[in-house]
């Protein structure tokens, strides 16, 4: 226990330590790794007695990003995704989202922070609570950018992403979900 311990204050420090370089114009790129949680309680059919269970969809997946640092604060690219839904452990449906993206990068004192804003739709239709399928998404992330020096850089972030989704019997109207959003990956 001690060992992990000093492993974790050990790689804290060297996060504290580190300094972000300016970014500069030019091409930048990102490969994510993403990961959304819904904690729900459904109710069984049982009309004598009705029964609450507890349901975990866990939605993860990759991403990867390409767009144009405008100037050293701004970012604005493009990109997709593949994502599973996972029911108790187990994959039931595959979407490919893709997206814009919206980046602002700024240091406070010696610490690297980042603001990301992704607005997209689903490529291939996300079940959610077998009600109705994805139409558009949007995740909003802050996060803290580790300077690996280059142009290569580690970031960790965490949001909200919110899922708007139209039920099967009535296309029409959007109904919205809120989900705890974690993402991990590199830039280049």
């Amino acid at each position: 226990m001690k060992k992990y311990i000093l492993i974790s204050l050990i790689l804290a420090s060297c996060c504290i330590a580190a300094s972000a370089r300016e970014l500069t114009k030019g091409y930048r790129g990102f490969f994510e790794l993403t990961g959304e949680v819904q904690f729900m309680t459904d109710y069984n059919t049982n009309h004598y007695a009705p029964e609450k269970e507890s349901l975990t969809y866990l939605f993860y997946g990759i991403s990867t990003s390409h767009g144009y640092q405008i100037d050293p604060h701004f970012f604005i690219g493009a990109g997709i995704s593949a994502h599973i839904v996972a029911y108790k452990v187990f994959p039931e449906v595959i979407s490919f989202p893709v997206f814009v993206q919206f980046r602002t990068d700024w240091t406070f004192g010696k610490v690297p922070l980042y603001g990301d804003f992704r607005l997209g739709v689903t490529y291939n239709g996300r079940s959610f609570d077998n009600l109705g399928t994805d139409a558009v998404f949007a995740t909003p992330t802050v996060g803290y950018r580790l300077d690996w020096g280059r142009k290569v850089a580690m970031n960790f972030g965490i949001g909200v992403a919110l899922h708007g989704y139209s039920y099967r019997a009535n296309h029409t109207s959007l109904h919205w979900k809120a989900l705890p959003s974690v993402k991990i990956g590199i830039e280049f």
